[in-house]
Order: structure tokens, then C-alpha cells, then sequence
């Protein structure tokens, strides 16, 4: 039935990493104005697992971000109404502080 479904906005690496990294003013402003003018919470846009362990990776390798502060940036997209992250629950129970600082993923942490 036409009008019956809307279209999903998915969220991907390059977008987060700009907000969170805000290295590209201008890339940065169009992804904060994307989230704004296509994505609320009842209808936000959606990021899956693999974007975040892409993202983790990149913040960890690239941009040298310690495992606290990547797990900070991952709460804050959590956090924001905005957004929905694949399998929620478990990414907030992975990013939850350990002996040995965050779980998600560990693969991708600086030594």
C-alpha cells in the first residue's frame, strides 16, 4: 500500500566519525544538519554493528583515541534520541567499563 511505509535513514561511518571528530568543519555541519532535518526519535536514523566496529577501529588506528574516550563517543550515540543503534542493549552492556576497559570491540583498541 503506497504511503504506508517511510523511508529509514541509515547513519553511516563517515557521518559519526564527523561529529565526533569535527576534523571537516564543513562535512561536519552537513552531518549535524542531516540528523537534524531528517532524523528524530520517532523516526530516527539508524546505525548497525558493523558501522561501530568500523567506527571504533578508525577512532582507535587513525585518530588515536583511547579506549575511554572512544567509549564516551559511543555512549553519546547511545544516548542521542536521534539515533537507534542496532542491538542497543548489547552495545551499552559491551561499552560498560571492565578490568580492562571497554568491550566493543577489542580487536580494534590501541596496544
Amino acid at each position: 500500500m503506497p504511503g504506508m511505509y517511510s523511508a529509514m535513514i541509515g547513519i553511516d561511518t563517515n557521518i559519526l566519525l564527523r561529529l565526533i571528530v569535527g576534523d571537516e568543519p564543513k562535512l561536519a555541519v552537513a552531518a549535524r544538519n542531516l540528523l537534524r532535518d531528517n532524523c528524530s526519535p520517532d523516526e530516527p536514523g539508524y546505525v548497525c554493528q558493523i558501522v561501530l566496529v568500523e567506527l571504533v577501529w578508525t577512532l582507535a588506528k587513525a585518530y588515536g583515541f583511547t579506549r575511554e574516550r572512544i567509549a564516551a563517543a559511543i555512549e553519546q550515540i547511545l544516548e542521542t534520541a536521534q539515533i537507534d543503534v542496532e542491538s542497543s542493549n548489547a552495545v551499552a552492556a559491551a561499552v560498560k567499563d571492565s578490568p580492562d576497559g571497554p568491550a566493543l570491540p577489542t580487536a580494534c583498541w590501541p596496544e
